[in-house]
């Protein structure tokens, strides 16, 4: 038929508009990432990163005081220190089941939108981003980097969730895994 695509091909092309989706486990204990550093998710190569989520599970988020969240990244190959991907959300304290946490922006301009709604997250094109180091073949195979959280102010005491990505591969053999 003229003008339609094979099955595969409308598949890829999806994956390249939306992003190719990775999570975690459900249901992660705040202790795995709500309390101090913790990395979600390991890519190798670039990778253009389409939207990412903290989604709340069915314990409620709580803490003592306000609990901010920041999504950030490193580079294991090449050794670049730690880099923030978003500022800090409000406070997440109190977030119930369904509600997201979600990449608005760039870090210099936007912080990270915390919905108000429970199962209803707008993710806008501003949140697209790359990351990773491009492998040049004579000292770099394989770039290796990965995506992180911080809570800051004060970190969660309760609370499960999971966490997502849709990203877009950009080099030959890149690929995003989860490590939660």
């Amino acid at each position: 038929m003229p003008g339609s695509y094979s099955p595969s091909t409308i598949e890829r092309l999806g994956d390249i508009k939306n992003g190719i989706l990775v999570e975690t486990t459900k249901e992660l204990a705040y202790t795995s990432w709500g309390t101090a550093q913790a990395y979600i998710f390991r890519h190798y190569n670039r990778i253009i990163i389409h939207a990412m989520w903290l989604e709340v599970g069915v314990t409620t988020l709580g803490s003592g005081g306000s609990s901010t969240l920041k999504f950030n990244w490193r580079s294991t190959t090449p050794a670049i220190s730690v880099q923030d991907i978003s500022a800090a959300s409000a406070d997440t304290a109190g977030m119930v089941q369904g509600r997201r946490v979600t990449i608005a922006g760039t870090s210099i301009t936007t912080g990270l939108s915390v919905n108000g709604s429970a199962g209803i997250s707008v993710i806008g094109s501003a949140a697209v981003m790359m990351v990773g180091v491009a492998p040049n073949g004579s000292t770099i195979t394989t770039s290796v980097g990965e995506i992180g959280c911080l809570y800051g102010t004060t970190a969660l005491n309760a609370g499960t969730g999971s966490f997502g990505i849709l990203y877009t591969p950009v080099d030959p053999g890149a690929y995003v895994v989860s490590l939660l």
